[in-house]
């Protein structure tokens, strides 16, 4: 069994059109905050927005260790790095670090919503439910902190962008219950947010299935790469077909579930203008 292909080229790596070296995706000025953003999707969705020009990278994690060397990383890249050590689930803590960023940078621009946790790979029948329950303790709850957090304290116009998954809105999967389902559920969460918050601009990603440790628990193979920066961006290249979708005459396309389009198409070395089509992930026809 395998999952539906989204678009009809699988990738290993950013290619061209979504560098985030090229002028028109600069993250110039803005202050950026990545949650679990140690190892993997995070710690790449960090340097990547380094690459891109960004004033300063927040990153957090359990693992104090991990965010010192991504921080050393992201200052030599060019951009301020500062690093907690935080645990998803802890409000007060995700508080402390929006709070402190916003204190010490004056404003808070991207957050990217990607600590997550990956249960073992089981049955309903034969599910631990202490680790079955930890998606939804990491990716719901702590994704409802982060998102709560950004609500409260980002600036006007900011970005916001939750890492999900295919398994939140595709077929049946063996083995996954837990995980798809706690993703699905940050998934709507999002969709509040859209609803009630249009002064932000608001996406959920599933970036593929990438060679990650988390990732390695599922034995899928790998897949293609998110493509964050490029969300962030202000450029004419990044462009909804807003007026062919009478569901978002009210703010077209804030929300937009990227996995759920089968009208993307990235190709090697070609513009993503008029790519991206707007959805949604409510079930009305797009």
């Amino acid at each position: 069994m395998s999952f539906p292909s989204w678009t009809p080229t699988t990738r290993h790596d950013a290619y061209p059109s979504i560098d985030p070296s090229r002028p028109e995706l600069s993250s110039k000025g803005k202050v950026v905050i990545v949650t679990g953003g140690g190892r993997g999707i995070g710690r790449a969705t960090a340097l990547a927005f380094a690459k891109s020009g960004a004033r300063a990278v927040i990153i957090t994690s359990r693992t104090e260790s991990a965010i010192a060397e991504v921080a050393e990383e992201i200052t030599k890249l060019g951009s301020e790095a500062r690093y907690f050590s935080a645990d998803a689930t802890d409000q007060a803590r995700i508080q402390e670090v929006f709070g402190a960023t916003k204190a010490e940078f004056g404003s808070i621009d991207v957050v990217v919503n990607n600590a997550g946790y990956l249960p073992d790979e089981a049955l309903i029948k034969d599910a631990q439910i202490d680790d079955w329950w930890a998606a939804f303790e990491i990716n719901t709850k702590g994704g409802f902190i982060a998102i709560q957090a950004f609500v409260q304290h980002a600036s006007p116009g900011a970005t916001l962008i939750s890492t999900v998954t295919a398994l939140a809105h595709s077929a049946y999967y063996p083995g996954f219950s837990s995980y798809g389902a706690s993703k699905l559920a940050l998934l709507k969460i999002m969709q509040d947010v859209h609803e009630e918050h249009p002064e932000y601009r608001v996406f959920s990603i599933q970036p593929g299935i990438i060679d990650t440790v988390t990732s390695s628990k599922s034995k899928l193979p790998e897949q293609d790469t998110g493509k964050y920066v490029l969300l962030c961006s202000q450029c004419d290249n990044l462009r909804f077909n807003a007026d062919r979708n009478p569901l978002h005459s009210r703010s077209p396309c804030r929300f937009h579930s990227v996995a759920f389009q089968r009208r993307i198409r990235l190709r090697q070395g070609e513009n993503v203008v008029g790519k991206l089509g707007c959805g949604r992930t409510d079930g009305q026809k797009r």
